[in-house]
């Protein structure tokens, strides 16, 4: 089996919080994998994701 992880430029993560506060900002480059770790209390946050291919939002329940 072969398995293909692609690579990309300019990603930004950003994390909000539920009232939309963007709480976090990170840019990366060149990256294939990345560990984001939610330093805030427990709650709903979200995570989007932006790539020059598109975005993406997650919402994630920190406990």
């Amino acid at each position: 089996m072969k398995t293909t992880i692609k690579t990309y430029e300019d990603v930004t993560v950003l994390v909000s919080n539920i009232a939309g506060q963007v709480i976090e900002s990170i840019n990366y480059n060149n990256i294939s994998k990345a560990n984001i770790y939610l330093n805030g209390n427990a709650g709903f946050y979200f995570v989007e994701i932006i790539t020059p291919a598109g975005k993406t939002t997650l919402k994630v329940l920190k406990k």
